[in-house]
């Protein structure tokens, strides 16, 4: 049986109405990205809703949603737990995380497999979820899984007659660009993808890690 540890996360709803405001729970801090905001609210049992400043990069939890007489700045954003019952991720076992796009909402599910595997056996144990092992193609992703602070298996092959890499999640192609973000080491024939704090690098498939599952592509 695999073991895993999966974070508890809540969907949070943007509320785009200006005279709704929050409960604050005294925790607030400084922070980059609205993303490592709903993170920390997650993580707090009592924490419901949060504020996050676009300009200040100021983080605010809170324990619910108040009604308010004063508008708030539109650069304060707020957050609410979704109260919606429909099922986002569809998968038993996964964790859900919802970040804000450039346009809309983006909802991610993974879960974090804590055991350490060889990369084949990783490979077959997100399988067992009805998933792969996780594509690193978005700056969100990067975010969530440093959260984490250990070096994983990830979802990233080589094809030997295109020498090109490709994501296993969908058979996408690496995007030169992200690779020159996001490689901290050249490719070495043979070797097996890791990712740790922010960048990809090339390991031993005989070595023992964690890894990080994503439902497989429908």
């Amino acid at each position: 049986t695999l073991c895993h540890a999966a974070l508890t996360t809540t969907k949070f709803q943007f509320q785009g109405d200006l005279y709704l405001t929050i409960q604050p729970i005294d925790k607030n801090f400084s922070t980059q990205t609205s993303t490592l905001c709903a993170m920390k609210c997650a993580q707090e049992t009592t924490c419901q809703a949060y504020q996050y400043d676009t300009e200040k990069k100021v983080c605010v939890l809170g324990s619910t949603v108040l009604s308010s007489t004063v508008q708030r700045f539109s650069s304060q954003k707020l957050y609410w737990a979704g109260q919606s019952s429909e099922p986002i991720c569809n998968r038993d076992f996964y964790s859900i995380w919802t970040v804000q796009g450039v346009d809309n909402e983006i909802t991610i599910c993974l879960l974090f497999v804590s055991y350490p595997f060889y990369q084949y056996e990783a490979v077959y144990g997100c399988k067992g979820f009805n998933g792969t092992l996780v594509s690193v193609d978005t700056r969100h992703k990067v975010e969530i899984l440093n959260l984490y602070e250990v070096e994983i298996w990830v979802g990233l092959e080589y094809d030997t007659v295109t020498q090109k890499h490709y994501w296993s999640y969908d058979g996408s192609p690496l995007d030169d660009t992200w690779k020159a973000n996001i490689f901290g080491e050249p490719y070495k024939p043979d070797y097996c993808a890791t990712f740790y704090m922010s960048k990809i690098y090339f390991k031993s498939c005989g070595l023992t890690l964690p890894s990080m599952c994503e439902p497989a592509k429908m």
